[in-house]
């Protein structure tokens, strides 16, 4: 929470099963706290059609999110991003200013810090200026750019972050841990429990200076989730769990310049151990005949990117603090050896 930059006594911080569950929380609490009456009457408190934002490279959690908060998929409001994949702020503005023309209600901005397919991550500040003037709330989906935040090298890619009235982050992604860890932090501890808390007869209310952590998620039974993070950070230690994401970041480095000296073409720019390439003389429709040719071989992973309105593109993560210079060597030996098979 800490390294978010919100602070512990007056926020909430619960494990959730993925960056899916965490995602839905965060809408939840969003329209909780900008919509009045939504927690006893839902949408019909609204005084307009309920509408939130995210850009077209946003995760696809958010489609199934608006389903299921009864908002129907077209409340989610997508925007198209540039070149970078990164959400405009100055489009922003605009779409919210038609939509409010058009009677609509938006209430939830969502920044992502780190897509899948590229690891592009949203202006923060800028957004956080626009929820501000609109007086709308900001989500941060750092599911997969959560790791920036270990580390003081990377950290400094996420600023903004704090202004964030939630944020979310996936361990299981980047800390070495079995799935599924996520985790959802949110601003204000009392406005969050608007959207979550219940009472019944048969569970007492918890002690003062505690949290019924039921009542402050979605879950109610709870897994032990948080155990295998907890163990982690104990045998490892904060030091170590950041040189492991230093080390993650300088293998990405050397990847791009591997594939750069043989012949490669770095499509994104993101400071995430995550890489994006293509070949001059690899067709983009044959993009995905490439990746299946590598990976039958066995000896690496990767996969195949579709951007909105660009073409194919091949991806490769660094996902493992294991991962050494041979390793990313033999990709690019497998890259070869693919690329001989379709000529």
């Amino acid at each position: 929470m800490r390294r978010v930059g919100l602070d512990p006594a007056e926020s909430t911080a619960v494990f959730t099963s993925g960056g899916s569950e965490a995602n839905h929380m965060a809408v939840l609490a969003a329209l909780t706290r900008r919509i009045p009456g939504f927690a006893a009457s839902g949408a019909r408190a609204a005084t307009g059609a309920p509408v939130f934002y995210a850009s077209d490279q946003a995760h696809d959690s958010f489609v199934k999110i608006a389903h299921a908060t009864g908002l129907g998929r077209d409340a989610l409001r997508r925007i198209r991003t540039g070149p970078r994949h990164q959400l405009d702020a100055a489009v922003l503005r605009s779409e919210i200013a038609r939509d409010r023309a058009a009677g609509r209600l938006p209430f939830l901005v969502i920044a992502t810090a780190g897509t899948t397919a590229s690891g592009a991550i949203d202006p923060l500040d800028a957004l956080a200026a626009v929820c501000r003037d609109e007086e709308l709330s900001l989500h941060v989906d750092a599911a997969w750019g959560g790791i920036a935040l270990l580390t003081d090298r990377l950290a400094h890619h996420l600023a903004g972050i704090a202004r964030a009235d939630s944020v979310i982050w996936d361990a299981h992604k980047t800390l070495l841990v079995p799935m599924g860890v996520g985790m959802f932090i949110a601003r204000g501890r009392a406005a969050t429990a608007a959207a979550f808390e219940v009472h019944t007869a048969y569970l007492p209310d918890g002690e003062p200076g505690t949290v019924d952590f039921y009542q402050h998620s979605l879950q109610w039974s709870r897994r032990c989730i948080g155990l295998k993070v907890f163990m982690t950070l104990a045998e490892l230690g904060a030091p170590a769990i950041a040189a492991m994401v230093d080390h993650q970041a300088a293998m990405t480095a050397l990847l791009r310049g591997e594939l750069a000296a043989a012949g490669w073409t770095i499509e994104n720019d993101s400071p995430l151990p995550i890489v994006c390439f293509s070949h001059p003389a690899l067709a983009a429709d044959r993009a995905g005949a490439l990746v299946r040719a590598v990976v039958a071989r066995g000896e690496v992973w990767l996969s195949e990117v579709r951007p909105p309105g660009g073409p194919s593109v091949l991806r490769a993560c660094i996902t493992h603090a294991d991962t050494t210079a041979d390793d990313v060597r033999a990709l690019i030996g497998a890259l070869a050896a693919g690329l001989r098979t379709l000529r």
